[in-house]
């Protein structure tokens, strides 16, 4: 750390090749809907044209204080490399920006996450990184509750909507009082 000289320790094999050059990753900065900002990472190939045409896959959390870390995924790769753009929304819930990010997500607040997650989807548009209709939401678990709310809210944003292992039954009958207002059925 004294030296701030970089000393690759372990490298990740792909089997069918891997050159870092060909992608670009970025961190932005998007305002919400009060003037908070959500941090984004993105992943792109570097021959992806970013004048709207690209499918954007918008990742998304957001609970229980959780960081999502944005960090390489091989996985990614086959998407990233026919053309899609892989964005991560790091949004109020998470743990991105300390506890008090964690508390405007949670309870009362629950609705910040699912409009940060929106604003993300519309500023990506507005950077031409992908155009409204041509993103497919994604999330896990407790993603699964922000992604079915982000997508009720705004459809027209959304092409799809992957969410594995959705946290989505608070949303059921007697359980719901407003957005994230949650009380016990009768």
């Amino acid at each position: 750390m004294e030296t701030r000289v970089r000393c690759l320790r372990k490298a990740c094999e792909i089997p069918t090749g891997h050159d870092p050059s060909h992608y670009v990753t970025r961190r932005l900065f998007v305002p919400a809907h009060d003037s908070e900002s959500i941090p984004v990472t993105l992943l792109y190939h570097r021959k992806v044209p970013l004048n709207g045409s690209a499918t954007l896959i918008l990742y998304g959390y957001g609970s229980y204080g959780d960081t999502v870390p944005a960090e390489f995924s091989p996985e990614l790769l086959s998407l990233i490399d026919r053309g899609f753009v892989y964005a991560i929304a790091h949004v109020r819930g998470g743990g991105e920006k300390g506890n008090r990010w964690r508390e405007q997500g949670m309870h009362e607040y629950k609705r910040n996450a699912f409009t940060d997650f929106i604003a993300v989807g519309e500023h990506l548009i507005m950077q031409r990184y992908t155009r409204r209709g041509r993103i497919i939401a994604m999330g896990h678990s407790a993603g699964g509750a922000l992604v079915g709310a982000a997508t009720n809210m705004a459809p027209d944003l959304f092409l799809a909507a992957v969410i594995d292992a959705p946290f989505v039954d608070v949303f059921g009958p007697g359980r719901v009082n407003g957005w994230g207002q949650f009380r016990s059925p009768k």
